[in-house]
């Protein structure tokens, strides 16, 4: 991918951590300087992080950073969940494209203090930038009614009781498949919550959604099970599968082996007959990354968005993850 020589807005960085060492690399190869950083109040990471992305500045805070606005076009804020939101509204108040990190918040309810219209905010959700999670899109798009079925293994704590469970993998970390049914169909609603019970104590939920394009999605939260992230649709004769969300496999058909003296039973092999991973075009980056910061650099430039979420569809995501979690009959 060669690399953009144009002018290069300036951006500044709310946030040091790890996630937003993966951005800068990713926002510096797409064509932006930055221009400034700042971490949490007193923290020595940030100079460490200046040095080693040739930034200039550090500031000691992000209010002093925001006030100072003139130091940059544009900002990137990828701290912490838990101070997210308070930042954006100040940075939003600057008319500044702003690139934040999902899912801003784990209340949705919170969102309501925001301008959900304001298309200078992006949300840092980077699957959709996929190439396999576009494939989905498309396939879905061409293939419809389809049978969506994702599977999210994440972590919940068992020893706690359901009453004192906050959810806060599904809100925080799941949240990233969530909005990927709905950057799939945008129509989705939910039908059904069913929960079921597991040894000590544990437990799970499978969520039946429908679209009004008669696409069917079944979300199975199989928490802490030793399985991978998927996501699977069946649309005959097709099937496409991606597991984890990074690769994918197109199925047509089987093929049947018959029993034989090295085995007795007969086979049925799904035939394979396109596969690849969003490494094939470039391993230098966390996936999705690149792209979003190519897109986020256009849209800084005046250009408009395409796959990125706004601040609608993080609230949407975050309030499907509140319905999943409270869904009465």
């Amino acid at each position: 991918m060669k690399k953009i020589n144009q002018n290069k807005p300036s951006i500044g960085i709310i946030g040091v951590g790890s996630i937003a060492k993966e951005h800068a690399r990713a926002l510096i190869y797409a064509g932006f300087h930055i221009s400034c950083c700042t971490g949490s109040p007193g923290s020595l990471k940030a100079k460490t992080f200046a040095d080693n992305y040739k930034i200039e500045k550090v500031f000691c805070d992000s209010n002093e950073l925001l006030q100072n606005h003139d130091k940059f076009d544009c900002l990137l804020i990828a701290c912490s969940t838990n101070p997210t939101l308070d930042i954006l509204k100040l940075a939003v108040k600057l008319k500044k494209p702003v690139l934040v990190e999902k899912p801003i918040t784990l209340n949705y309810k919170d969102f309501s203090s925001l301008n959900l219209e304001n298309e200078k905010v992006r949300v840092g959700y980077n699957r959709r930038f996929y190439s396999t999670v576009q494939l989905a899109k498309k396939f879905v798009k061409k293939h419809s009614p389809c049978l969506i079925s994702i599977e999210l293994p994440d972590h919940l704590n068992f020893k706690l009781k359901k009453i004192e469970q906050d959810y806060k993998s599904l809100k925080d970390n799941s949240i990233h498949a969530l909005d990927i049914i709905n950057y799939i169909d945008p129509d989705f609603k939910i039908l059904q919550v069913n929960e079921y019970l597991q040894p000590d104590n544990s437990f799970g939920k499978i969520v039946i959604l429908k679209s009004s394009n008669d696409n069917t999605c079944v979300i199975k939260l199989n928490w802490n099970s030793p399985s991978n992230f998927n996501l699977s649709i069946e649309a005959l004769p097709y099937k496409l599968e991606l597991m984890p969300f990074e690769k994918y496999k197109l199925y047509k058909g089987l093929s049947v082996l018959e029993p034989s003296e090295k085995s007795p039973i007969r086979q049925y092999m799904p035939k394979v007959i396109d596969q690849s991973d969003v490494f094939s075009k470039s391993k230098d980056f966390k996936p999705g990354f690149l792209p979003q910061a190519e897109e986020f650099l256009e849209i800084v430039r005046g250009g408009k968005p395409i796959h990125s979420a706004n601040l609608k569809d993080a609230k949407k995501a975050s309030l499907l993850a509140s319905n999943i979690i409270d869904f009465k009959r």
